[in-house]
């Protein structure tokens, strides 16, 4: 990795993990494969989101209340709710700095993106305004200041580039 670094300027992946699903449970695992490992319980689990640090993940996962955002400690296996509400919690996503956690937030007709403040919570702050359609699929920009994401608001889903208020909304 410092060679890489050294020579290119960008950080190497040898000391990286990546994180991904199979039977329903989050799993880390080294770039090279070596030391894979639960990080989730048994389940219904979806769209793992690592925290900027690498402590922590993010993800989606089935409930008696619906699906919630379930934020884990990777190294120390200690987790917390990050949706409080019932209905739909998928898709979410750390900010480069880690101080905002975005998903996406639905009950019975469509789906917004909401955000709240990482790590402490609140309640969340709706971004999108769908009105009926599905805005899902939150990423961030490398400077954190705006979102990319897929939104049905125009028929078809297709992808949408807005601030992190929900101000100035581009169809790419």
């Amino acid at each position: 990795d410092e060679i890489e670094r050294w020579i290119t300027g960008t950080r190497g992946a040898a000391q990286t993990r990546v994180a991904f699903v199979r039977g329903g449970r989050i799993y880390v695992v080294d770039s090279d494969g070596h030391g894979e490992r639960a990080v989730s319980e048994a389940g219904t689990a979806l769209s793992p989101a690592w925290h900027p640090s690498g402590r922590s993940i993010a993800y989606s996962t089935f409930g008696q209340r619906g699906t919630q955002i379930v934020v884990r400690d990777v190294q120390g296996g200690s987790s917390r709710v990050a949706s409080a509400r019932a209905g739909l919690n998928i898709t979410p996503a750390f900010s480069p700095d880690g101080t905002l956690l975005v998903w996406s937030h639905g009950e019975e007709s469509g789906a917004d993106l909401v955000a709240a403040q990482f790590p402490g919570g609140g309640d969340p702050r709706r971004i999108t305004v769908g009105r009926g359609s599905d805005n899902v699929s939150p990423s961030f920009s490398p400077d954190g200041r705006r979102l990319a994401f897929s939104s049905s608001r125009a028929g078809p889903p297709e992808i949408y580039t807005a601030d992190l208020d929900g101000a100035n909304v581009e169809l790419l």
